[in-house]
């Protein structure tokens, strides 16, 4: 755990669903939407890579997929615990007045990655669901969905506090990419 704004961040890969819920609901400040679409990105993550484990037969990459999707899901669930810390350090940033741009600028880091990775799983249920398993079709759209809807929570999130940064930026790639996966998805089944 750290204290960061008065308040002790548990490193959320370690605590329960239950928990991490709980402190979501709370009246502290942290954690927050940045942290929510990181846990949010991480279930999508694992859709996919079950998606992926049951198309076996249907795709010769599978084995890779259940792995890109296992990687992306174990990263955004470590962001749960950057995004909070980061959130915390620009709120006591705005409390004391110094560093103030500079913390606002680096809290907009964790939400252009969560946007990033959720942008990767988009696409990784863009593949499945155009060539995996098709009794498991719907399964891989909803991750698809759920890919698109955390790069856009988390991308507007960067783009808050970084407007015109390199934050902004990477949100920006992220959320066209996004709905590159989605569109290609479409295209297909018209």
């Amino acid at each position: 755990m750290a204290r960061r704004d008065g308040h002790l961040i548990p490193e959320y890969s370690h605590t329960t669903f239950q928990g991490l819920l709980g402190d979501l609901s709370s009246d502290a400040p942290v954690p927050g939407g940045g942290s929510a679409a990181a846990v949010a990105g991480s279930v999508a993550a694992a859709l996919v890579a079950k998606v992926a484990r049951r198309s076996r037969g249907h795709r010769d990459d599978a084995d890779a997929v259940v792995a890109e999707a296992e990687r992306q899901r174990d990263q955004l669930l470590g962001l749960v615990t950057v995004d909070a810390a980061s959130v915390a350090e620009a709120l006591e940033a705005r409390r004391t007045g110094r560093d103030v741009e500079a913390a606002t600028a680096a809290a907009a880091g964790p939400p252009a990655a969560i946007a990033e990775r959720a942008a990767t799983v988009a696409h990784l249920a863009a593949g499945v669901a155009e060539t995996g398993n098709p009794a498991l079709r719907q399964d891989a759209l909803t991750a698809l969905r759920l890919g698109v809807a955390i790069t856009d929570a988390a991308g507007d999130l960067a783009l808050t506090d970084d407007a015109e940064g390199r934050n902004a930026e990477r949100a920006r790639t992220a959320m066209t990419s996004a709905h590159g996966a989605a569109q290609r998805v479409s295209a297909t089944a018209a």
